[in-house]
């Protein structure tokens, strides 16, 4: 149905294309506005200028992705009013659709969706109404004592918060009202928060833990002065804490202290990691600029898929690599650095320690030749306990990268500890040359990944399945102390193909100018020609090396 609307005269893009790639330039298109304007009567037809202050009170305040289920939400809603009856099929066949399930509705409507006519006559045209209702003073002051009436009203399948008051508010046709009780002893107010506007307010007091909702921010405000039709923002009265300007990913944001984090700002939002017994590993997605997001690996497939897309749609024209950390239950994260090349503030690093000295650098390894324009900055003294989680801003839509990040520990305490050490322990590893014979980041940003091969009993195999010769792009090495280390990009997407026992030998090759680890075999099976070059054994000690960036991967074994 959605197609006859596609083209508006005076846009050179499509409705159906600004829904992914939204034109910045297009508040309106012609064609939605005159679908809009002859659903009213000449006197009441909403005018370009009206039009246009509408717009600004439902403009999102950043960049959102496409949401399938605001976009069924909406069709499903268009199908529901009056104002489409004009252009939907015979009221015989419109009224069977109403008695359906709302199961089969939905099934049905997500072959319709997205629709720009019954968005622009269902939604649209309700949220226009109530947003011509007069508004009420821009700033007010609540005094939280008893109970606070809540008007919430539906965009894209989510209520959202237009009117707070201390006293009883009606109900419009196009919104609801909800009443929240004020607790004796509250500790803190949570907010729910999108791009749109607050979704919602959970009052806490000290015994009470917040709820998370599915928002993608919290935070803890109080009502200020609203230019939308939405409720923006909210602020705390006579508090001049910096942490009230800081949103969470959490409704329950965790305490650190200041030595704990590097470049903190104003009003941030913060994505937060928590290593709790779930996470398996911290997945980390990186460009040649810096890191983009980390993500705590678990069972949940729904949030490692939401991860993925999340990445590819912040930056979908940069070479990704993707940097798996394993984190076994016999070991505790004790040590973080944070690195930064003081010649180009965007190029950033994040380094971890564990209490097996296992180390991890999310961020192409330093040569030794650019070693002093880089500092490093320890987040951790020796009065903190184990880190239990990271935070980061990479996920802050005003940036692309991380620029600021801190951890959290079990058992900070506000003391002067000792810093530890600027440096992390362990040999220095010099990137592979290029065929110039210049070092590491002349020409390729190189990421590195470590393992030790004593006590290594076997290995699970991650091939690239998008490419014709299938060659490996990590492994997950299982030792006979039950611990898991990873080489290389270990892509949880494209699974384990594979597993191999110890002894074993790996071939790497040259495809198409790239080189690639192309296989590897166990001793325990015939059929390995060692006098075929690209072979050879993986000792019974020793460190491997896996280098890699987006255009190679090469191997090396240290003594």
């Amino acid at each position: 149905m959605h197609h006859i609307l596609r083209n508006a005269p005076d846009c050179p893009d499509s409705c159906q294309s600004c829904l992914y790639t939204p034109n910045p330039k297009v508040w309106f298109h012609q064609r939605c506005y005159d679908t809009l304007t002859d659903s009213y009567e000449p006197a009441k037809s909403p005018t370009r200028p009206e039009m246009m202050k509408y717009m600004c009170a439902i403009k999102p305040v950043y960049q959102v992705r496409s949401d399938r289920r605001g976009e069924i939400a909406s069709a499903l809603e268009g199908l529901r009013r009056a104002s489409t009856r004009g252009l939907t099929p015979p009221d015989s066949t419109l009224h069977f659709f109403m008695r359906l399930p709302l199961e089969l509705k939905v099934a049905i409507v997500e072959f319709t969706a997205p629709c720009w006519y019954l968005t622009v006559l269902g939604e649209g045209r309700r949220l226009l109404e109530e947003w011509r209702r007069p508004a009420p003073q821009p700033k007010q002051l609540l005094t939280l004592q008893h109970y606070v009436w809540m008007r919430r009203i539906r965009c894209r399948g989510i209520a959202y918060v237009t009117l707070l008051s201390t006293a009883p508010l009606e109900a419009t046709a196009a919104s609801r009202v909800d009443y929240l009780k004020i607790p004796a002893a509250m500790d803190r107010i949570v907010l729910s928060l999108d791009a749109f506007g607050l979704r919602g307010i959970q009052f806490v007091d000290k015994g009470s833990v917040p709820e998370p909702d599915g928002s993608s921010w919290y935070k803890v405000l109080r009502p200020h002065a609203s230019v939308g039709l939405f409720v923006r923002d909210i602020a705390l009265v006579s508090d001049g804490s910096s942490s009230d300007k800081w949103c969470w990913s959490t409704p329950l944001p965790p305490a650190f202290q200041r030595w704990n984090a590097h470049s903190l700002r104003k009003n941030p939002r913060w994505d937060y990691v928590v290593f709790d017994d779930n996470v398996k590993g911290l997945l980390a997605c990186c460009t040649d600029h810096g890191i983009m997001g980390f993500h705590g690996f678990s069972d949940t497939a729904t949030r490692f898929k939401e991860f993925l897309d999340l990445m590819h749609w912040r930056d979908s024209t940069s070479d990704k690599v993707w940097i798996y950390f394993p984190l076994n239950q016999q070991e505790s994260i004790t040590a973080a650095w944070t690195r930064r090349y003081c010649l180009r503030a965007r190029e950033f690093g994040l380094v971890l320690q564990t209490s097996l000295g296992r180390t991890i650098t999310f961020a192409p390894p330093t040569p030794h030749f650019m070693e002093d324009p880089f500092k490093c900055v320890p987040l951790v003294k020796a009065s903190d306990g184990p880190i239990t989680g990271v935070f980061h801003d990479g996920l802050d839509p005003a940036r692309v990268h991380i620029t600021a990040v801190g951890v959290t520990c079990s058992d900070s305490v506000n003391g002067s500890g000792r810093a530890l050490d600027s440096q992390p322990e362990g040999p220095r590893l010099e990137p592979p040359g290029d065929p110039n014979g210049r070092l590491g980041l002349s020409e390729k940003n190189w990421f590195m990944t470590k393992a030790p091969l004593q006590g290594l009993i076997k290995v699970q195999v991650c091939r690239d399945p998008e490419r014709p010769h299938r060659p490996i792009l990590g492994l997950l090495l299982i030792y006979d102390d039950e611990h898991i280390e990873s080489l290389g990009q270990v892509r949880w997407e494209y699974g384990f193909s594979e597993e191999v026992q110890m002894p074993a030998y790996v071939e790497t090759d040259a495809v198409d100018g790239r080189k690639c680890v192309k296989d590897i075999r166990s001793a325990q099976k015939p059929g390995v020609d060692l006098s075929m070059e690209g072979w050879r054994a993986l000792p019974p000690t020793g460190t491997i090396v896996w280098w890699f960036y987006h255009g190679g991967d090469e191997i090396a074994i240290y003594d």
